[in-house]
């Protein structure tokens, strides 16, 4: 399986990464560091890594964990998210993929849909358990075989620069807790694609409702998130993209399809 994907993935050192001969790890060829390969999930969060990282993400990664059998029946009722589902699927139907990346994936909402227009699929997420019930759902679909699940940070994404041609992030940006850190998550994304690639994104919508009182809001568990106007969306990804389109769900969410320049 980790054969299937070395081409597409690297040490965040800049080495090569190889399978070992168990096939149940990947190690650095420069660094020599091993990250083990479990329940179908490449794990490249240590506690090296964590102790980099901002203990706000550290206590998202903790929530999402708890969260995670409780999150697709929490969608499953939100309205507006069957109409983000919807719009990243038509996007997705225009697009053929060599290489697709899932940035955020979680539970495997946007990652099966995904699945079914590129060959190969990378998948990202911190939280493991997200990630195992995303695993069962490719499973499920026989699709396991065509993506790869990493556990990582979305600031540090263990991809070759260039490798994907399209990449959908659903509803994660917003939950990175500063403007900084949304900032350089597309700096990431980029790195991640060739030039044209495709980027798929939804986010928090701000249209200015009156039951809206927050713009910056905190879900249970501590969860901080950031609602965009969509001027702030294209202000987001137009450094390093082209903004194709910009569309609404319900006030609630908005979805964007853009290209990297």
């Amino acid at each position: 399986m980790l054969a299937t994907f070395g081409d597409l993935i690297v040490c965040l050192c800049g080495g090569e990464l190889a399978p070992t001969v168990a096939d149940n790890a990947v190690q650095c060829g420069t660094c020599a560091k091993i990250f083990p390969y479990e329940n179908g999930i490449l794990i490249t969060c240590g506690d090296e890594e964590d102790r980099a990282t901002d203990v706000r993400i550290l206590e998202e990664q903790r929530q999402r964990d708890k969260q995670a059998r409780l999150y697709d029946a929490i969608v499953g009722v939100h309205v507006p998210s069957w109409s983000e589902g919807r719009l990243i699927r038509r996007h997705l139907r225009t697009v053929s993929s060599r290489v697709g990346l899932d940035v955020g994936c979680g539970t495997g909402r946007q990652t099966r849909a995904l699945a079914m227009v590129s060959q190969r699929v990378l998948a990202i997420d911190r939280s493991v358990q997200s990630l195992r019930l995303c695993h069962a759902k490719l499973a499920q679909r026989n699709l396991a075989s065509r993506v790869l699940l990493i556990q990582a940070d979305l600031l540090a994404i263990p991809v070759r620069s260039g490798v994907g041609d399209l990449v959908v992030t659903a509803q994660v940006l917003q939950h990175l807790p500063t403007a900084e850190a949304r900032a350089e998550s597309v700096e990431k994304i980029a790195h991640a694609l060739g030039p044209g690639g495709v980027l798929i994104a939804s986010l928090y919508e701000w249209s200015g409702q009156p039951w809206r009182r927050q713009k910056e809001l905190t879900h249970a568990g501590g969860i901080s998130a950031y609602r965009f106007t969509k001027a702030e969306v294209e202000a987001l990804f137009s450094t390093r993209f082209d903004v194709d389109s910009l569309e609404s769900c319900l006030g609630d969410l908005v979805v964007t399809k853009a290209h990297k320049r």
